[in-house]
């Protein structure tokens, strides 16, 4: 039953997908997908707005650089992560580093070792509680009720330091509006993904506060999947040095000012 669950899963992602898509692609053109969930100034959940994101800009940038055709399709994290498995995309465009996402796809390595200086960007996790909340550390939350969007690679984090009563959620709205009806008393997201949120709803919001400093920051990369970067290993590493240019270039500090 499981594995035809699965197979159902796939077959409705691929039907979902434009026919260009689905086809094996070319060395040039480039199948990525990206969290529809906006985390600004990253990624904005629209590749085709004029402000798509940093690192949207930054992967559009590498293309043009190498001539290169890059197609951007949105849908949820998780289903981000299970598209590269299953190489139905060719990668997911901001991925932070786990062990066992190496099962999923590909990351720049150096010498065995995760190589930091091919990251798109370096992104922080913190606590959002309410302003009546007795949380004020990481401590305060070994015996709460914690929110955390489905597939976050902080979940693990989160349990190796004793957090237990870990609730996934369906996005960072969604983990918000629990913990203002007392579902959880705690959560943990993307600093960017929430402050977005409570930019947006700013009065359904406004009790809530962000706990300092941060959980954890973590760099992010563009990770392939593994037939693609089986077939394409040397134009995936050309990708992962253009990345590494253009971030450590005014272009990237230009963007920010963009945003």
């Amino acid at each position: 039953m499981v594995a035809n669950h699965w197979m159902l899963r796939l077959l409705f992602i691929t039907a979902t997908l434009p026919n260009t898509l689905v086809i094996q692609a070319s060395p040039t053109t480039i199948r990525l997908a990206y969290n529809i969930e906006p985390n600004p100034p990253f990624n904005m959940g629209d590749h085709l707005a004029e402000k798509p994101g940093i690192t949207i800009e930054i992967i559009q940038a590498v293309g043009h650089q190498l001539k290169l055709n890059f197609v951007f399709v949105e849908m949820p994290w998780k289903r981000c992560l299970y598209t590269v498995q299953k190489n139905i995309m060719d990668g997911t465009v901001d991925a932070s580093f786990k062990k066992e996402r190496t099962k999923v796809g590909v990351y720049p390595m150096a010498n065995g070792k995760i190589d930091i200086s091919k990251r798109n960007s370096t992104q922080s996790y913190s606590i959002f509680t309410t302003h009546s909340s007795d949380i004020n550390s990481l401590e305060g939350l070994l015996n709460k009720y914690v929110g955390v969007t489905r597939g976050y690679s902080i979940i693990s984090d989160l349990k190796n330091k004793g957090v237990k009563n870990i609730i996934e959620t369906n996005g960072s709205l969604v983990s918000l509006r629990m913990l203002m009806r007392k579902r959880v008393h705690a959560i943990v997201d993307l600093e960017a993904n929430i402050k977005n949120q409570l930019h947006l709803h700013a009065i359904e919001f406004q009790n809530i506060r962000m706990v300092t400093p941060p959980v954890k920051s973590k760099p992010y990369y563009l990770l392939f999947s593994h037939q693609f970067y089986r077939e394409n290993k040397l134009l995936a590493h050309k990708i992962w040095n253009e990345i590494a240019i253009i971030r450590t270039s005014k272009r990237y500090q230009q963007l920010f000012e963009k945003y």
